[in-house]
């Protein structure tokens, strides 16, 4: 039998947010109260971290609500060293310029907090992005015609038309860091309300 649950996305994130409404999926946003994201430690994958972040996320954010809790986390990972969100525009040229030219790996976590049932649900997909070569005036160019600071690795997939990416093989959906294959599989036991 399915279960009756609201959906609440815990994160502010547009691209979260229109995934789930380009899908017509009801839901509430509400903040994520994670305040502070804690440094992966040298003895975690990137791939078990980040399924950490997400469900970290989701606990913070569920105290005042009742049903389904949902949070996100993403991390650029190349050569196991982490590129987050950069703290300004220098450090997306310098994250920007370790990625060009290479394939690295996006990982996208995903939690659902059932606060009814007090059950935690967690799914996890990975992609391979391949970047094109670009001189460090590209990559300054980029960054300058682009809002990267709000995203893990300084790019977003959606600017297709800035030349950066070359290919990817996996969700598109899981580089906007919202890995939507992966939702429906965890809510495929709820109806959404």
């Amino acid at each position: 039998m399915m279960q009756k649950r609201r959906l609440f996305l815990a994160s502010k994130s547009p691209r979260r947010k229109q995934i789930l409404e380009e899908a017509k999926i009801p839901f509430t946003c509400i903040p994520n109260l994670l305040d502070h994201e804690p440094e992966r430690p040298s003895d975690r994958s990137a791939a078990d971290w980040v399924q950490h972040l997400a469900t970290l996320k989701v606990k913070a954010s569920s105290q005042d609500f009742e049903g389904l809790i949902c949070g996100s986390d993403t991390m650029v990972v190349l050569n196991d060293v982490d590129y987050g969100k950069p703290k300004d525009k220098a450090e997306a040229a310098e994250f920007l310029s370790k990625l060009v030219g290479k394939t690295h790996q996006v990982l996208t976590a995903i939690a659902l907090l059932d606060t009814i049932e007090d059950q935690l649900m967690v799914a996890m997909d990975t992609v391979d992005v391949t970047m094109n070569p670009l001189t460090s005036a590209e990559i300054a160019t980029y960054i300058d015609s682009y809002d990267v600071l709000d995203k893990a690795g300084a790019y977003g997939i959606q600017f297709q038309d800035s030349g950066l990416i070359e290919r990817y093989i996996g969700s598109y959906d899981t580089v906007m860091g919202f890995p939507f294959e992966r939702l429906c599989e965890l809510l495929e036991n709820y109806d959404i309300l």
